[in-house]
């Protein structure tokens, strides 16, 4: 239950005591450090990795506790009657950028195209490609949860800052532009090579923009390049599903851990209320709805509903921190996000037949 925190807490050692520190990370580290500092003894760093250890322990005990009714669950108004911890599940360390994972593309030279599979190899019923940048890639949590709950396979390939999407981003160096296209040259490639493929799975981060055309807005340039780029599909019945990105709840992570954090660390629980910001202010136009209106057999999943009540947005939702930089949502929130996404994902699914090898 839960893997990705009993894998990051547990199965996974204590490498390093770096920013950005939060919480009880925060109050427990800090001064330890300075006492080593100053002390000059190692004796420090064991107490330190006791607590550390003892907190992760109990963290996921209380995740494994109150499983089904933290994070996005407690949004579900099907959910009358879920206990929930009385204090935040600590689960929140810090963002740590994927590089080097075997589906994320990013300071490799030459560029590749990297794709993991999450799920079974084989016997699989559904065959799922993910495409996207760190905002498809954050939801890693959660295309695993639902992937092995739901017998699929789900590929996944993300490069950083690039997107599935005909047209060049703006707003960043040449450089990177071009080792953008040459990825997407190897995503065009593979995706027309490949057999089996029942649905791709597209998400991007609202915060980017790409080249517009007289008279076009950001948001109808970001629609039309998606567009443009799903109509080179080799097969138009494989459905496209666009994701709508997460909220952005604060754009600058200095800012998130200056302003947002503090406020997260006094209230505790109650910051869901205390912290909590306009939907309008953190709720983005990426252009995937307008995108899947333009192109042929592409559906729009918006899981705003599960970051948000009708007119506040919150950094805490059942217990649980949503953000770690304020862009990217925290890996155990997103496995909390995978019932919900994995349903919607199968509604659309169900209107077309499989084409995995496992189903026949």
């Amino acid at each position: 239950m839960l893997a990705w925190l009993t894998h990051r807490y547990v199965e996974r050692p204590v490498t390093r005591i770096g920013a950005p520190f939060t919480g009880v990370v925060r109050l427990v580290t800090v001064p330890a450090v300075l006492a080593l500092v100053v002390g000059g003894t190692l004796v420090v760093t064991g107490e330190v990795e006791r607590q550390d250890a003892a907190r992760k322990a109990a963290a996921v005990q209380a995740a494994e506790r109150y499983a089904g009714c933290i994070g996005a669950a407690a949004l579900d108004p099907a959910l009358t009657d879920c206990e929930r911890p009385s204090t935040l599940i600590d689960a929140s360390l810090g963002y740590q950028a994927p590089d080097g994972s075997a589906c994320w593309s990013n300071k490799e030279r030459p560029v590749e195209l990297k794709v993991c599979t999450l799920g079974p190899k084989t016997g699989y019923t559904r065959r799922l490609l993910a495409i996207g940048d760190s905002h498809n890639h954050q939801f890693v949590p959660a295309y695993r949860a639902i992937a092995e709950s739901r017998g699929w396979r789900i590929d996944v390939a993300g490069r950083a800052g690039c997107h599935w999407n005909a047209r060049d981003r703006v707003g960043t160096p040449a450089a990177s532009v071009e080792l953008c296209d040459r990825w997407k040259e190897k995503l065009a490639a593979y995706i027309a090579s490949e057999e089996g493929i029942d649905a791709y799975v597209v998400v991007h981060s609202s915060l980017v923009s790409v080249e517009a055309s007289p008279g076009e807005s950001e948001v109808e340039a970001l629609s039309r390049g998606m567009a443009e780029a799903w109509a080179t599909r080799p097969d138009p019945s494989v459905p496209v599903i666009a994701v709508q990105d997460s909220p952005i709840f604060e754009a600058s992570s200095a800012l998130f851990a200056r302003v947002v954090q503090p406020c997260i660390d006094d209230h505790g629980p109650a910051a869901s209320a205390e912290c909590a910001r306009s939907r309008a202010r953190v709720v983005r136009d990426d252009g995937s709805l307008g995108a899947t209106r333009l192109a042929e057999n592409a559906h729009h999943v918006d899981l705003t509903s599960y970051f948000c009540g009708k007119k506040r947005c919150s950094p805490v939702v059942g217990n649980l921190e949503v953000y770690l930089d304020g862009f990217h949502i925290s890996p155990l929130y997103a496995e909390t996000l995978a019932p919900y996404l994995g349903d919607r994902i199968a509604r659309i699914l169900s209107r077309s037949p499989s084409r995995s090898p496992g189903s026949n």
